[in-house]
């Protein structure tokens, strides 16, 4: 009886220690279960940490390159800006320096022309001297004979005669030679007149020009008539001394 009763004891305590292994054992799993879940948990949120940095450093990353776009947009529209100036600048530069070398070209040919002009008008007026003086001496020559003998005056008219006629010849040559840089001049100037036309003149400038011109070309011809005056009476001056020298020789 005795040794039934120890086995049935034995049997709850087994059967006890039993249950309570398995009770331990399910709270284990729930433990561990939770225990998973919290680590779980734990990393989702790690993840979602490490996105957020990620993208915050992304876009921090892609502001900063647009800053820098940006500021490189603003240096290059600067040195633009600079460059455009500086070429401004030296365009506005040109253009005085060219519109002074114009100035400076005009003023010279305004100068050339005086000067052509003033040497028009004195060979003009020496020709017409030289002229004057012609027909003034006549036989002026004969008056001023005074204790000469006739071959020895005569020697020395044709000698002053020759004298005369050498300076007049050299005159008319000057005379020729500012006709030529005259016409040089008026054809100069005529293109500078054509050119200011072309590139739309002031009106008014152009008129002066061309009333400029029209007084060139007046002076011009009237140095031409002078000069072949001048010719024609060298011509005959020189006719009279060849009979002069001829008549000499005969007496």
């Amino acid at each position: 009886m005795k040794r039934i009763f120890l086995a049935t004891l034995l049997s709850f305590a087994f059967i006890a220690v039993g249950q309570a292994q398995s009770k331990g054992k399910g709270k284990g799993k729930e433990k561990a279960k939770e225990m998973r879940e919290k680590a779980n948990e734990r990393a989702e949120e790690e993840r979602e940490n490490a996105e957020e940095t990620a993208e915050y450093e992304q876009e921090k990353a892609k502001k900063k390159v647009k800053e820098k776009e940006q500021e490189a947009r603003e240096k290059g529209k600067d040195k633009a800006k600079e460059a455009r100036e500086k070429g401004k600048d030296k365009a506005e530069d040109e253009r005085e320096r060219m519109e002074d070398e114009a100035e400076d070209a005009r003023d010279r040919a305004e100068d050339a022309r005086e000067r052509e002009n003033e040497a028009m008008e004195d060979a003009r007026e020496r020709n017409e001297k030289v002229d004057k003086g012609y027909k003034g001496k006549g036989n002026a020559y004969g008056r001023d004979k005074g204790d000469m003998s006739g071959r020895e005056f005569g020697q020395y008219r044709a000698s002053q005669a020759r004298e005369k006629l050498a300076e007049t010849e050299a005159a008319l040559e000057e005379d020729e030679r500012t006709l030529r840089r005259g016409r040089t001049a008026l054809d100069e100037a005529r293109e500078r007149v054509k050119k200011a036309k072309e590139t739309g003149e002031d009106q008014a400038v152009i008129s002066k020009k061309e009333e400029k011109l029209t007084e060139m070309e007046t002076k011009l011809k009237e140095l031409e008539e002078s000069i072949q005056k001048g010719k024609d009476k060298l011509r005959e001056k020189k006719e009279q001394l060849k009979k002069m020298e001829e008549t000499e020789k005969q007496e």
